[in-house]
């Protein structure tokens, strides 16, 4: 009998934790990429706008621990607009750990239905339902350690994997760095369209009118003054999880051979209605069918790309 990883969460024994609106009900722990357990957290930002881990889990005995969060209104504040986000899902249990955040729109340069970033026993992945960056549509998956010299205005890194010192794996779906250290660009470059029209919801970040009509970089760059010479402005971070390896078979594996994703159901239909996970019940292994989690919508199946990284620590 399959169980609903998220939705069922209690009628399996697991520890749910739902925050609506408030941060201050988000559990918070220390971050080290190297400490044991498993973990996520759906989005952080560093820069002129910090916001710390939030839809944040750590499962420190193995048990399923779940996150909600509707909304980023009292983080972001002012910026809310800004920085549209829907629902910021997160969870973590032995092994396995995956967060999902949903209808993204982030300074009008990085946009994306659903962005899910999973680890299961010991490997990982990404996957981005209708994603774009500056109108340029992102792939579905990426192999690991992925970078995108989108524009002199943005930088994309996606599905960067770490493995730590304990064995454990770390993956960070994506983190978009906007208004990158000024002194790499060619300050000729010109703006696209796209570029200039970002340019006012960068400039309400900033705290200064930067003008549609600016055509190159090195017209941005004074429009920046001071700004411009502190190195990257402004980085996000959608989804991040970490999990240790050696648990039980995961289906990661299986799905990584029948080139499906581990959500196959919500992405693009299980032909035997089966998962690696879903008939064990036994609360473990997050790639069931049916989770909450991964009711993404239909989409093209991603593909799951295994590779070989380096110890790091």
């Amino acid at each position: 009998m399959k169980t609903k990883k998220l939705a069922g969460a209690a009628a399996v024994g697991a520890v749910t934790a739902v925050t609506t609106l408030l941060l201050g009900a988000t559990p918070a722990f220390a971050q080290d990429s190297d400490s044991k357990g498993d973990s996520a957290f759906a989005l952080s930002a560093s820069g002129l706008l910090d916001i710390n881990p939030i839809s944040q889990v750590k499962s420190v005995d193995g048990k399923l621990v779940h996150d909600e969060l509707l909304s980023i209104g009292d983080v972001a504040g002012e910026y809310e607009d800004d920085l549209a986000l829907g629902l910021l899902t997160s969870e973590a249990e032995s092994h396995r750990a995956e967060t999902v955040v949903k209808e993204v729109n982030l300074l009008n340069i990085l946009k994306a239905d659903v962005i899910r970033t999973w680890c299961d026993n010991g490997e990982g992945g990404l996957q981005i339902i209708n994603g774009s960056v500056l109108g340029q549509k992102l792939p579905d998956t990426s192999v690991p350690g992925k970078d995108l010299d989108v524009s002199p205005l943005v930088k994309l890194s996606l599905n960067d994997q770490k493995r730590n010192t304990d064995g454990s794996l770390s993956v960070t779906g994506i983190k978009l760095t906007v208004l990158p250290a000024p002194e790499v660009a060619d300050k000729e470059e010109k703006l696209s369209t796209q570029e200039k029209a970002a340019l006012p919801i960068l400039g309400d970040l900033l705290g200064k009118e930067l003008p549609v009509n600016t055509d190159t970089v090195g017209g941005l760059v004074g429009e920046l003054g001071g700004l411009a010479t502190g190195g990257d402005l402004q980085t996000i971070t959608v989804g991040n999880a970490t999990c240790q390896e050696g648990g039980a078979a995961s289906g990661s594996d299986d799905s990584a051979d029948d080139g499906k994703s581990s959500n196959d159901d919500d992405a693009n239909g299980d032909d035997d209605g089966k998962s690696d996970n879903g008939d064990d019940n036994d609360g473990k292994g997050g790639k069931d069918d049916d989770s909450d989690v991964k009711s993404a919508g239909a989409a093209p199946a991603p593909s799951v790309v295994k590779a070989a990284l380096p110890v790091t620590g």
